[in-house]
């Protein structure tokens, strides 16, 4: 009779319980008192604790059940209210009630909580075990607290526990969440010094880690490793480690992973594809991608909007606009990613009109505009100069998506009106923009706080030195060697506040960093960025660069796009993004090791392409010295690349001017002090060692002829036409070879130069024309030569004349 009873008393329960999809099994002679606790603790409002855990008495197992049902429930809070009325009851607390009020803690990611409740276990006299510990060390990992759970990790060995599968993974899964793949490394690789058998889950946390951290060789050493230890290497596995190669631009690793899939009996799958097609779209690859895309019917696999919108930008990003938007139509396919592709395709194309088409497509098909939609769309009306239409997508996005970070779009659109009216209308629609409602109430925020905090904020920062500050903005010197990212999370940390950069260095160049106080969604952070995106920002850099320049001001136009063959470099295309580089040479001087012309320049990049300065100079036949990018025949004597950012110019959160200057750093300035005494030595001796090498020729056939019985004027002509000629034969070589490292222009393949010094042109030259071809145009060379040294010589002879009567 009890037993039917309670069953009929759990089954009408059940119906009505609001904790029916979260319960557990227990035994039938233990429902009724977890039924009736359950009961007691519906009122989420006002929970009947401790009745709850009055009704279950000395029982020591259906605590764990109730705790248990509660953070299934996601209730955790009032599971560790629940705990905690057990021990101010002084009721018998066990491991297994800890361990399950951790658990709790760890489904609702309460890392805190979970901690607290290990440390004070041991005032409860309870002792936990590994599942203590690995709910603690997951409760860490799902809190993205990887210190704190490699913390918990190492401190099993300490409480006599040995760490197992469970445990390592847990570990591992923290260090992946935040990218540590070193950690994540060691964690493996520790794993079979403790016994610990490495599973597939083990080696996919560590691909992950690798993954999120940008690492793809250890990749492929984790998935040879696999191999050879016999684990099995899934899709998974294989998904995340083309995701890896993808990251880091190696398409054709990943393309090599994708291939290896089937031949090892590991399925392919939507994801796996998309990540072998995005890769190949980061590499350029768009016929590959393409060709990737149609075998995914033939192996059973659906199509996919993402590999898709990769195939639709891998074919938009190398000029193929038309095949994007072709793609796009023909697939039947939309969502948001994808139509932002085919948006991004037509203004590729040119194709505003047809962008604004594609927006309106957003309404009819019910998706979701983000910032990416309404960028691209304003692009395509940038690069028409159609600004009214510009300017109406942007007041859109403004009014759906109010919270946004509009810096970069607002930009767009006075880059665009900068286009058609000039400078001035856009300064003075961005100065109308600053005193609007939204962009006033953020401004005088982040103004009045920097005026507060600004003298604090200038002494916190102690890695770099800070070079200006003004209402919303400070700017600090980069070194050479430090990546531009590095140094902002640097500087935030020390400032312990959000900052925004929009100018970006290269690792090897030096200068002005400026940022805006504040993240990307502050006044100061959309102000900053807005005036970068118009192209209002004035940039100024010097650098030093080989070969002579015929005028001394200049102007590069030609467009740049990712390189084909090596993602990582930037090459001069039609197809490319337009790019505006000016310059003016300052001074020139001789290379010591080659006596070359090197030029002092100061450009102003008018757009911000990567590597704009650097890839425009290389490709006029001038590198940078110190480039070992773009340039293999970079100097010895110049220890880095000769690029610094030495003013800028810009508009603070007050709409004031602000203008920034940084000397050039020491290394810099020492390679200028050297070249100009070397200058000045080699000058004195260019000047002398034509005149003493002629003069000595001319006294030797002046006495040669002499003899033969040459007099007067007539030996005087004869010996200065000699020694021209010998004169002329000597340096011939050396001034083809000067007159050809000037016109050189490079190779079309290689994209190097093919004449990087004297004695190298005139080795190349012999070698692969002849010798005969450095002597091409010798005549006129050799009557200028000769010409003047005849009328040198013949004033000389006068001289002597002279000098002697006078004596």
């Amino acid at each position: 009779m009890v037993s039917t009873s309670s069953g009929s008393a759990s089954q009408m329960y059940s119906r009505q319980s609001v904790w029916q999809p979260y319960r557990v099994n227990v035994p039938e002679r233990w429902a009724k008192e977890y039924n009736e606790a359950l009961r007691l603790l519906e009122d989420l409002e006002e929970p009947r604790v401790l009745d709850a855990v009055q009704v279950l008495g000395s029982d020591t197992l259906l605590p764990t059940q109730v705790i248990t049902t509660l953070a299934r429930a996601a209730q955790w809070t009032l599971a560790i209210a629940f705990f905690s009325e057990m021990v101010r009851s002084y009721l018998e607390v066990t491991v297994y009630h800890a361990s399950a009020a951790v658990k709790a803690c760890q489904e609702a990611g309460r890392w805190q909580a979970a901690l607290a409740l290990l440390s004070a276990a041991p005032t409860w006299a309870v002792r936990p075990n590994e599942f203590t510990y690995n709910s603690a060390i997951s409760a860490c990992e799902k809190g993205r607290r990887w210190a704190e759970a490699l913390a918990v990790f190492a401190a099993m060995p300490r409480a006599k526990l040995a760490a197992n599968v469970i445990s390592y993974g847990a570990a591992m899964s923290a260090c992946e969440k935040a990218a540590r793949w070193e950690e994540a490394l060691f964690l493996l690789a520790s794993m079979g010094g403790a016994a610990v058998a490495k599973n597939t889950i083990a080696f996919c946390n560590a691909i992950s880690a690798c993954e999120k951290g940008g690492e793809w060789l250890p990749v492929l050493q984790l998935l040879q490793q696999m191999l050879d230890e016999s684990v099995e290497r899934s899709t998974v596995t294989f998904c995340a480690a083309i995701s890896a190669c993808e990251k880091a631009f190696e398409w054709q690793s990943a393309l090599q992973l994708f291939w290896q899939m089937p031949e090892q009996g590991v399925p392919q799958d939507d994801i796996a594809f998309s990540a072998v097609i995005s890769a190949c779209e980061k590499g350029g690859k768009w016929e590959m991608a393409l060709n990737l895309l149609q075998k995914m019917p033939e192996a059973q696999v659906a199509v996919s909007t993402v590999a898709l919108s990769a195939a639709v930008t891998a074919c938009e990003g190398m000029g193929q606009w038309e095949l994007a938007l072709h793609l796009f139509f023909q697939s039947g396919k939309v969502d948001t990613i994808l139509a932002n592709s085919a948006i991004a395709a037509a203004e590729k194309g040119g194709r505003w009109d047809l962008a604004l088409e594609l927006l309106g497509e957003f309404e009819r098909k019910k998706l979701r505009k983000t910032e990416i939609t309404y960028t691209a769309a304003i692009s395509s009306c940038e690069a028409a100069s159609q600004w009214e239409a510009a300017l109406a997508v942007f007041v859109e996005m403004m009014n759906e998506i109010p919270n946004s970070t509009y810096g970069i779009q607002l930009g767009s659109v006075l880059a665009c009106l900068q286009q058609v009216h000039g400078r001035p209308r856009a300064l003075e629609m961005l100065e109308d923009f600053r005193r609007s409602l939204h962009a006033a109430e953020a401004a005088a925020e982040d103004a009045n706080l920097l005026e507060s905090e600004m003298i604090r904020s200038i002494r916190s920062i102690r890695s770099f030195k800070v070079i200006a500050t003004a209402p919303g903005v400070l700017a600090f010197e980069k070194p050479a060697g430090i990546e531009t990212e590095g140094a902002l999370r640097l500087v935030a940390s020390e400032l312990q506040r959000p900052v925004t950069s929009t100018s970006r260095l290269d690792q090897a160049t030096s200068g002005i960093i400026p940022l805006a106080l504040g993240d990307e969604s502050s006044g100061a952070g959309n102000w900053l960025r807005a005036q970068w995106a118009a192209r209002l920002v004035s940039k100024e850099y010097i650098c030093l660069c080989s070969g002579h320049f015929d005028v001394k001001r200049g102007e590069i136009s030609s467009s740049l796009r990712q390189s084909v063959d090596n993602s990582m470099l930037m090459e001069v295309s039609s197809e490319g993004r337009p790019a505006r580089t000016t310059y003016k040479v300052l001074a020139s001087y001789a290379d010591p090791e080659t006596t070359e012309e090197v030029s002092l320049l100061r450009v102003e990049p008018h757009t911000g392409r990567k590597h704009q300065i650097r890839i425009h100079l290389a490709s006029i036949g001038r590198p940078l010295l110190g480039d070992k990018r773009y340039w293999l025949g970079s100097p010895s004597w110049c220890p880095r690349l000769f690029l610094h950012c030495r003013r800028l110019r810009l508009l603070d959160l007050r709409g004031n001017p602000l203008e920034i200057e940084s000397p050039l750093p020491r290394e810099l300035l020492d390679v200028l002090q050297m070249l100009r005494e070397k200058m000045q030595r080699w000058s004195y001796w260019k000047e002398l060692l034509p005149l003493a090498v002629q003069v000595a020729t001319y006294d030797q056939f002046k006495a040669i002829y002499g003899n033969l019985g040459v007099k007067g004027s007539a030996n005087v002509v004869a010996s200065s036409f000699t020694a021209g000629l010998v004169y002329s034969i000597i340096t011939m070589p050396f001034e083809s070879a000067k007159n050809r490292m000037a016109s050189q222009k490079p190779d079309p393949e290689t994209g190097k130069l093919p004449y990087r010094g004297t004695l190298q042109t005139i080795q190349t030259v012999a070698g692969k024309e002849g010798a005969t071809a450095l002597y091409n145009g010798f005549f006129p060379y050799f009557l200028r030569c000769g010409g003047h040294t005849v009328l040198m010589f013949f004033a000389v002879e006068e001289l002597q004349k002279l000098y002697r009567k006078m004596a």
